[in-house]
C-alpha cells in the first residue's frame, strides 16, 4: 500500500500480539493518537526511525522509547478511525409516530460512533497510567472535535500526581501539514493545545444537522410518497447541505427546459491576415496561394468579428451584408436569393481599410497556490475523476507522505514557507524536472553518456530563480497543497489515479513559483463601407508558468503588423445564421464552484454532499464530461420543497448557518 512506499527504506518493525502491558520501566508513558491507522504507522516510523514494535489488537499500537519533555519516555502510537462519538436522540424520540416538530426541542445524547468496534475501550486501555497524551488528529475543525472525543476516553484514566493529589495530566496538540520526517519533528517541538471553540462549532453543526435532517426526513417520507411521482425510495432523506446541492442541479435543468432558442444572423468577412505581404492589394500568384493554403493548415487564422456581432432580424442582417459587399441592392433587403449570393457579387471591389492597429506585451501571472476546491474542480474537469474519489486519492497521497494536507482553503503561502524544499521534490519529475525545476533552483544537470532524467545529479550554479507565488488568500488553516516527496511514475505512488493527482499537484506548485506568461497581442480595426470589424492575434514571447502546465498555454495566432490607412482585399462577405443556445448542463466542477460560492459545506465535506445525492439516486453523474443530471426523484423532491417553502432549497439558509458556526469557531459566539 502507499504507506509502505514511504517506509520502504526502513527495516520492518517487530510485530507482537496481545493486550497492553503494565508500564514497568519506570519511564513516563506518552500516548499518541492519530486519526487513521495508516497515519499512526507513518508517525511511529518517523518518530522511532523505524525501530518501533507493533502490537496487534483492536487497533494497532506502535511502541518505542524516545525523549520527550527533557526525559526518556515510553511511547505508544495508536489511532482511531474517524469520529469516536456521534450524537443521537434518546430512545423515547426514536419513534416515527412522533410529530417531527417535537425533535427541534428534544435533547441529544452522545454514544460510540461505531458500536461494537471497541474504540473507546481501546483508548481507555492504552492510556491508563499515561503521563502525556499527544493528539495527532487532522488539523481541521473536525479534527479538533475528535481531539475532545479522544480526551473524553483517555484523560480520566491517565496518571495523577500522588504528592500534590492533583492532576498532572498533560494533553498536547500536534499541528502538522505534511506526513514527513521534518514536519512530524517540527510538530513535536511546537506542541500546543486543542482548540475548544472549533470543537464546539462542530458540536453545534452536528446537533443542528441531526434535528433538521431527521425531522424533515420523517416528514417528507411520511407525506410526500403517494403525492408525487417518482418517490420510489423507502426513506426519502433530507440534508441541510445535500438539499441545496440538489437544488443547484435541478435549477440548471429547469433553466435548460425553459429556454426558447432564437435565430440570429451576422455578417462574416474573410481576408488574408497572417504573416507576410500576400494578403494586401495584390492578388497572390497561384504558387503563393498554394503555399498559403499549406501554412494555414499548420497555423491558426486570426478571427474577424463584426462589431454588431448578431442581429435578430434576417432582413436587417441581409441589408448590412449587401452594404458591406457593395452589391448596390442587387441582392438587397427582401430578396429570396441564397444568403451567400452576395459573396460573389462584385467582391473584387470590396476593400477593408485599417483604421487602428496596436501591439502590446501582456503579462499573465502564474496561478496562486492550490487549495482543496481547485484540486477537486481540476480533477473532475481535467481528469474525469469524481470529487469524492479524488479526495480519497489525495488523502492516501497525504498519509503516504507524497503531498501536504489536502484539505485547505488557503491559496496563498504563509511567510517563511520553504519553497526550495518543495521544489526540490519536483526536480526529478520525468518531464519538467531537469528542463524547468533545476533551472528554477539555480542548478545545472550533470549529464552523462547513459544518464536518464530520473538518475541525473545536480550541481548548484547560481542563486534560485523561482519567484514566491503571488495572489491568493491565506485563511490561516494550512498552506496550499504541495508535493512533499519525490515521485517519478505511477508505481511510486500506488497507481495511475494517484500519479495523475500527484503529477497535477507537482506541476501546479512549480507553475505557481514560475515567471509570468508573456504574450504579444496585436489588435486591429478594419472599416468596410462604414461597418467596423475587429481582428486580433497573439504570439507567445515567454512561456513562463505554462511550461509546467502546458494545457493552459495559449495557442499562437499570428497577425502581421498593419499600417493605419492600409487597404486589404476582402475575399468574401457572407451572411451567417445561428440560434441562441441554452445554458450547458451543470458539470461537477460547476457544482463545486456554486457550493463554495454559497458556503454549502466545507472544502472537506463538499465531495461527501455530492456523493450523497448521487448515492441516493437524486442525480446521476455522467462521465467525460462529468455532468450532474437530476433524476425524476430529485426533481420531484425539489418541486415539493419549493411548494412548501423556498428557503428549504435556496442556499442562503445554509450560508447564514455556516457564518454563525464560523463565529463559534472563532470564539465570538
Amino acid at each position: 500500500g502507499p504507506v509502505g512506499l514511504v517506509a520502504r527504506s526502513r527495516p520492518p518493525p517487530h510485530i507482537t500480539h496481545g493486550t497492553a502491558m503494565e508500564n514497568l520501566s519506570g519511564r513516563p508513558l506518552v500516548v499518541c493518537v492519530a486519526e487513521k491507522p495508516s497515519l499512526a504507522v507513518s508517525i511511529a516510523n518517523f518518530m522511532s526511525d523505524g525501530t518501533h514494535v507493533t502490537r496487534r489488537g483492536t487497533l494497532d499500537v506502535h511502541e518505542f522509547v524516545r525523549k520527550h519533555d527533557g526525559r526518556s519516555c515510553d511511547f505508544k502510537v495508536t489511532s482511531v478511525t474517524g469520529h469516536v462519538l456521534t450524537i443521537d436522540f434518546p430512545h423515547r424520540f426514536q419513534s416515527w409516530d412522533l410529530d417531527p416538530g417535537t425533535l427541534f426541542d428534544a435533547p441529544v445524547v452522545k454514544k460510540e460512533a461505531s458500536k461494537g468496534t471497541g474504540v473507546v475501550e481501546h483508548l481507555e486501555r492504552e492510556a491508563r497510567g499515561a503521563s502525556y497524551l499527544i493528539l495527532w488528529l487532522d488539523c481541521d475543525r473536525e479534527g479538533e472535535n475528535i481531539c475532545f472525543e479522544v480526551m473524553d476516553a483517555c484523560v480520566p484514566v491517565m496518571a495523577r500526581d500522588r504528592e500534590k493529589n492533583a492532576s498532572s495530566k498533560k494533553v498536547q496538540r500536534a499541528k502538522f501539514s505534511a506526513v514527513t520526517k521534518q514536519s512530524i519533528e517540527n510538530a513535536m517541538r511546537s506542541l500546543g493545545e486543542p482548540d475548544v471553540n472549533q470543537a464546539r462549532a462542530v458540536d453545534a453543526r452536528q446537533e443542528i444537522d441531526l434535528k433538521i435532517g431527521v425531522a424533515f426526513t420523517r416528514f417528507q417520507t411520511n407525506h410526500f410518497r403517494g403525492k408525487f411521482d417518482g418517490l420510489d425510495s423507502k426513506v426519502v432523506s433530507f440534508g441541510p447541505c445535500q438539499t441545496p446541492t440538489l437544488g443547484f442541479a435541478v435549477e440548471r435543468q429547469l433553466e435548460i427546459a425553459r429556454f426558447v432558442a432564437e435565430p440570429f444572423w451576422g455578417v462574416e468577412i474573410r481576408c488574408e491576415l497572417g504573416d507576410g505581404d500576400d494578403d494586401v492589394d495584390d492578388v497572390p500568384s497561384s504558387q503563393t496561394r498554394s503555399e498559403l493554403k499549406k501554412e494555414s493548415k499548420a497555423a491558426h487564422r486570426p478571427s474577424i468579428h463584426w462589431r454588431r456581432a448578431r442581429v435578430f432580424d434576417k432582413a436587417i442582417a441581409s441589408m448590412y451584408r449587401d452594404l458591406i459587399a457593395g452589391t448596390n441592392g442587387t441582392n438587397g433587403v427582401g430578396t429570396t436569393n441564397d444568403s451567400n449570393a452576395a459573396a460573389g457579387t462584385d467582391h473584387g471591389t470590396t476593400r477593408a481599410t485599417v483604421t487602428d492597429c496596436t501591439t502590446t506585451a501582456t503579462k499573465n501571472p502564474p496561478p496562486p497556490g492550490l487549495n482543496t476546491v481547485d484540486l477537486l474542480k481540476s480533477a473532475s474537469a481535467g481528469m474525469n475523476m469524481g470529487a469524492h474519489h479524488a479526495m480519497q486519492v489525495a488523502e492516501r497521497l497525504y498519509i503516504a507522505g507524497f503531498i501536504s494536507y489536502p484539505r485547505t482553503e488557503s491559496s496563498a503561502f504563509p511567510d517563511g514557507f520553504n519553497f526550495v524544499e518543495s521544489l526540490t521534490q519536483c526536480r526529478k519529475h520525468p518531464e519538467i524536472g531537469e528542463s524547468m525545476v533545476a533551472r528554477m533552483l539555480g542548478e545545472a544537470v550533470i549529464t552523462g553518456s547513459n544518464r536518464t532524467a530520473t538518475t541525473g545529479t545536480f550541481t548548484t550554479t547560481g542563486p534560485p530563480r523561482f519567484r514566491k507565488p503571488r495572489g491568493g488568500v491565506d485563511h490561516g488553516d494550512h498552506p496550499p497543497i504541495t508535493p512533499t516527496c519525490c515521485a517519478t511514475c505511477p508505481d511510486d505512488v500506488g497507481g495511475i489515479d494517484a500519479w495523475r493527482l500527484y503529477d497535477f499537484v507537482a506541476r501546479r506548485f512549480v507553475a505557481a513559483c514560475s515567471s509570468d506568461l508573456v504574450t504579444s497581442v496585436r489588435k486591429a480595426v478594419l472599416d468596410v463601407r462604414g461597418e467596423q470589424f475587429d481582428v486580433s492575434g497573439s504570439e507567445t514571447l515567454e512561456k513562463g508558468w505554462t511550461e509546467a502546465i502546458s494545457w493552459r498555454a495559449p495557442t499562437d495566432v499570428p497577425l502581421r503588423e498593419m499600417r493605419v490607412g492600409e487597404v486589404i482585399h476582402v475575399q468574401s462577405v457572407e451572411l451567417t445564421e445561428g440560434t441562441t443556445s441554452p445554458p450547458g448542463s451543470l458539470t461537477e466542477s460547476d457544482l463545486i464552484s456554486k457550493m463554495e460560492k454559497h458556503g454549502i459545506g466545507t472544502d472537506a465535506s463538499i465531495p461527501t454532499h455530492i456523493n450523497n445525492i448521487e448515492k441516493r439516486r437524486y442525480v446521476t453523474i455522467e462521465s467525460n464530461p462529468r455532468r450532474v443530471l437530476p433524476t425524476v426523484l430529485g426533481q420531484t423532491l425539489v418541486n415539493g420543497y419549493l411548494a412548501v417553502d423556498r428557503d428549504l432549497v435556496l442556499p442562503t439558509t445554509r450560508q447564514k448557518l455556516e457564518q454563525q458556526l464560523d463565529l463559534v469557531a472563532r470564539g465570538e459566539a
